[in-house]
């Protein structure tokens, strides 16, 4: 191949005519000819190898058409197109020179020449056998439109005489566009967040810097920011591969230019040009985001406010609705975009208007609509207002609810037209007013093992059980975006959704229940679907979760729901129960259950009944017994149900093994029990709140103060309570063989505790964990643990959806628990000598007390109170760090003796070594239920108004040493681990994966090993070394 690039023509060529002239004069189009000069040479020589190849191909080939002729013509032809290529005197390469000066001439009367030559230099280099595409994504979307295609789609008219629609996405205070600040915000490990993008979609940052033409491979956030107009496409690339508003915007936009596209396909490009067809498409879908709070970022100067008006201006068709508040009887303060900015105190007397802005299409805002309001319309649950709001803004006959961090696609807006035909047809039970299709999870490709799990849940109940629900239950109601609903249908009954604070928190099922009782029908379709953002680390799930069971436990109290009930037959009311009160309420019925059972083993073992109940012989894998599991494998069957369906057996296998190497079970109970523990919670006291998403990438570490915080309450209590139960029930039965039946509630327990830092980046790291002790101690004694018990302990707001009675509930419960802890406390000691206690058949065999167990013990509680109470002291008087490091040292010491003591009691040497060990264990958990005994009935004493002020220091007591009593039995098996290194490894490996079905070969060599690893354990374990032959 020539160089092309570096030669010049020696005679210069004809000078053009006509229109050229002018442009020939101009200095700078010359120059810009003479700089794609050398890309047009190379695509022009690649071209004509091209033509060349291809001729040899087909001359070769013996399907050719026309025979050994039309064979002989091409092999020909192929030589002669070489021969006038490369002959040494004649070739049209022989003068370089001249070659150059054609290609230029050529250039300059041809100026669509690059492009031509791009696509048929992409044409002729295809590979004529079938290839994979390389990007994963491309290769989805593409399966999912052939698949579509084999589905029942009606036959919709043309795209004139199509209905209209609008997409309506409400909008907070989420991510526009990411800043540049937040691209260079670090995680833990030092990388910036634009470099984990770039890691994570790294085929296609290469091709962006291609088009860009940048030089590195990988491009830092300060050699971007040097680049404003570089900063900006790097900031939108950025936004389009994370959970923003830029991401939905543009996928959106994808109808217009879809329905454009069918306009121009339908009537010819002279009966209806790309302009007319675009002008069609602006008539028949218009986008509408409502974003409340835009008028607040104009008035403050919020950067947010810039990012609106960028996609504004980059999609002319975009309206923008926002609610606008201005001082009664104001003057103009300020200029703006938009005209006037007006500057309110909250507490002022302020107009309110609902307005709708849109682009001039010079850089400016215009004003297309405004209402004015009696008052601020956001008085309920943000969201749902946002909505209805904005809703009279959205033209023609039918609306799409879109959130704001979905996505759309051109192939799939091609089937919208059929989309809109469902509502012209008939349904069950009267008009289609609601049509839903099912989501593709985008944020499941994230990188992150939990991420998978969400989109497997969210991919599951929008497909597969969103289908049984339509057909045959007949019960699909519309449970959010991004559904088509007939806007004419809600608009005169109240809006899409109600709004009312707290009861509506999971706003979108009452659309549904509203258009049902109003006699409309909803459908399903799955020939269409959008994307959606899911959150991807556990504690963003765990509060998606606890939003949606608090906001059905909100709802099953709403007059809605009862009036639904009562209008349903017996069928569609069981339908009902099912596909909404009985998925969450029957995790709480199994998790309790699993929970109450080490209490009420641990208390007949101490009263000396157990033998009534454990005469049996005992099966590791009964029913009763694999309860739990069974639940956690039940939510693991779908989804593996839906990837044989979808990617067949092999894939499925490949599946099932990423699940149970990453431990998915754990992942599902510890969901399971997030779900039971707020949707009981929200029944017995209300308080359902919406939990805010920061919506980012799971790479970042999450302090161990916060994950403490956050699943203390529902999670870490729990599993603390059943692991002290499962002790005492397994050192006083008299059956040797309970951990056969009580093994699964030992895994339910280790779920619980361990779930939160098994799923967190970069746990097991020793630089982490030093950190995390350092936040963890800071947070304990610098003011956060107070604000946390606090926000804890605070009534139910007024107004909530609490009944009165709730109080006299929760007081009768208290009691409760302050008696049995109280009543365990007392029985202990009294059986102190598990051995001979558990040699007794008859009760009361063994009841003698211990008063050096006790004492020991005692001793043990108050060291622990004495630390806690030096720390709150010290907290309060803000000390020296040398006076804080003595007291600390001084109950550190208290601490050793009390341990000294309580194990001098617990080993005697008259005990055997198994003897030594269970007394331990009866020491251990003494103190502990010595401990939730005071704090219970601390806990009952302070719900009594005239002694709540004098107990609240005494349970703040107790309350902060079992949190530190708790992060200590954390933060020691974590410390071991991270020690180890070895565990660190392969945790990071195991958490940060793409695909469970699309395994690399490194993924299935790590799975092979831990497999390998697992198999040999259990035959070394189970293997006979001689000797006496084991029992049987």
């Amino acid at each position: 191949r020539l160089d092309l690039t570096k030669l010049h023509p020696r005679r210069p060529p004809a000078a053009p005519t006509g229109v050229r002239v002018a442009e020939m004069a101009d200095p700078g189009a010359a120059a810009v000819r003479a700089a794609a000069l050398p890309c047009i040479q190379e695509a022009l020589a690649s071209l004509l190898a091209c033509l060349q190849h291809a001729c040899l191909a087909a001359a070769a080939h013996p399907a050719t058409p026309g025979g050994p002729p039309a064979r002989a013509a091409l092999l020909t032809g192929a030589s002669a197109l070489q021969r006038s290529l490369s002959h040494p005197r004649d070739g049209f390469w022989a003068d370089p020179a001249y070659a150059s000066a054609t290609l230029l001439h050529l250039l300059r009367h041809e100026p669509h020449l690059e492009l031509l030559t791009g696509r048929l230099r992409m044409l002729l280099s295809l590979s004529p056998t079938p290839q994979p595409l390389q990007s994963a994504e491309a290769m989805r979307r593409v399966r999912h439109w052939l698949r579509s295609l084999a589905m029942d789609v009606p036959a919709p008219g043309a795209v004139p005489a199509m209905p209209s629609w609008s997409i309506l996405t409400p909008v907070y205070k989420e991510t526009v566009l990411y800043s540049l600040d937040e691209l260079r915000e670090e995680s833990n490990d030092g990388s910036a967040f634009l470099q984990v993008l770039q890691g994570l979609h790294a085929p296609e940052w290469r091709n962006f810097a291609e088009r860009m033409r940048l030089p590195p491979p990988r491009l830092t956030p300060e050699a971007v920011a040097a680049d404003p107009m570089l900063a900006l496409h790097v900031r939108l690339w950025a936004s389009r591969r994370g959970q923003t508003l830029a991401r939905t915007v543009f996928g959106m936009m994808h109808y217009e230019s879809a329905l454009g596209f069918l306009a121009t396909l339908e009537h010819g490009a002279a009966a209806m040009p790309p302009p007319t067809a675009a002008a069609l498409a602006r008539r028949k879908v218009r986008y509408v985001c409502a974003c409340q709070v835009y008028g607040e970022y104009l008035r403050s100067g919020d950067p947010r406010a810039g990012d609106i008006e960028t996609l504004l201006h980059a999609f002319p068709s975009l309206r923008v609705a926002y609610v606008d508040r201005r001082p009664a009887g104001a003057v103009a303060c300020a200029a703006t975009r938009q005209g006037v900015r007006f500057d309110a105190e909250p507490g002022a007397d302020a107009e309110w208007a609902a307005v709708l802005v849109r682009s001039d299409g010079r850089g400016g805002l215009v004003c297309e609509c405004r209402v004015e309001l009696p008052s601020d319309p956001i008085l309920g649950e943000g969201k749902p207002e946002n909505q209805n709001v904005s809703l009279p803004f959205c033209h023609g006959e039918y609306v799409q609810l879109i959130d704001m961090n979905q996505e759309g696609y051109w192939e799939e807006a091609l089937k919208m037209r059929p989309l809109l035909h469902e509502f012209s047809t008939s349904g069950k039970r009267g008009p289609v007013t609601i049509v839903g299709f099912p989501e593709h999870v985008f944020t499941q490709s994230s990188g992150f093992v939990t991420a998978i799990f969400m989109g497997l849940q969210e991919r599951y109940f929008g497909s597969f059980v969103q289908r049984v629900l339509d057909e045959p239950l007949d019960i699909r109601l519309h449970y959010g975006h991004p559904d088509l609903l007939d806007k004419l249908h809600f608009l005169p009954r109240g809006g899409v959704s109600k709004a009312s604070k707290e009861v509506n928190l999971s706003e979108d099922v009452f659309g549904g229940i509203k258009t049902v009782l109003a006699g409309g029908s909803v459908v399903f379709r799955e020939y269409h679907q959008v994307g959606k953002g899911r959150p991807t680390n556990l504690l963003e799930i765990s509060g998606f979760f606890a939003k949606l069971s608090s906001g059905c436990a909100a709802a099953v109290t709403t007059r809605d729901i009862a009036r639904l009930t009562d209008s349903l037959p017996l069928v569609r009311l069981c339908s009902f129960y099912y596909s909404c009160i009985a998925f969450y309420l029957h995790d709480v019925i199994v998790l309790h259950v699993t929970v109450l059972v080490p209490y009420l083993l641990a208390l007949l073992a101490l009263v000396g009944l157990d033998h009534e109940f454990n005469n049996y012989d005992a099966q590791p894998f009964s029913l009763f017994a694999m309860m739990p599991l069974v639940l956690a494998l039940a939510t693991c069957v779908p989804a593996l149900a839906m990837v044989i369906h979808e990617r067949g057996p092999s894939r499925a296998l490949a599946f099932l093994l990423g699940m149970t190497i990453t431990a998915s079970p754990v992942y599902f109970v510890f969901v399971s029990q997030t779900k039971s523990f707020h949707f009981a919670r929200t029944v017995t006291a209300g308080g359902a709140t919406y939990f805010a998403a920061r919506r980012n990438a799971s790479v970042l570490h999450t302090p161990l103060h916060e994950l403490y915080s956050h699943f203390a309450p529902s999670h870490l209590y729990v599993a603390a309570d059943v692991a002290a139960f499962l002790s005492l029930a397994h050192v006083f039965s008299v059956s040797p063989r309970l951990l056969l039946t009580t093994w699964p509630t030992w895994c339910v327990a280790a779920c619980f505790a361990l779930a939160p830092n098994l799923y967190n980046p970069q746990q097991l790291e020793w630089w982490q964990l030093r950190n995390d002790a350092r936040g963890l101690a800071k947070w304990m004694t610098g003011g956060g643990w107070e604000a946390w018990q606090a926000k804890l302990r605070a009534p139910p707001q007024p107004g909530g959806m609490a009944a009165e009675e709730a109080a006299w509930t929760g007081l009768f419960g208290q009691t409760l628990v302050a008696f049995f802890y109280g009543f365990l406390a007392y029985l202990i000691p009294l059986k102190a000598d598990p051995v001979a206690a558990a040699a007794g058949a008859t009760p009361g065999a063994g009841w003698t007390f211990d008063r050096g167990f006790v004492g020991a013990a005692l001793v043990a509680l108050a060291s622990l109170f004495a630390l806690t109470a030096a720390d709150i002291r010290l907290a309060a008087g803000a000390p020296s760090l040398a006076r804080r490091r003595g007291c600390y040292a001084t109950a550190a010491l208290l601490a050793v003796l009390a341990v000294g003591l309580a194990t001098a009691a617990a080993l005697q040497p008259s005990l055997s070594p198994d003897g030594a060990r269970k007394r331990g264990i009866v020491a251990v958990q003494f103190v502990y239920v010595c401990a939730c005994a005071l704090g219970s009935a601390l806990e009952l004493l302070a719900a009594l108004k005239p002694l709540a002020p004098a107990t609240a220091p005494l349970l703040r007591l107790v309350h902060k040493a079992r949190d530190y009593a708790l992060s200590a039995a954390i933060l020691a098996p974590l410390a071991v681990l991270a020690a180890l290194r070895l565990p660190g490894r392969v945790h990071k490996a195991l958490l940060f994966q793409q695909s469970f079905v699309d395994l690399d070969t490194r993924e299935q060599l790590l799975y092979a090993a831990v497999l390998a690893t697992v198999a040999i354990a259990y035959a070394l374990g189970h293997a006979h070394w001689g000797g006496a032959p084991p029992p049987s």
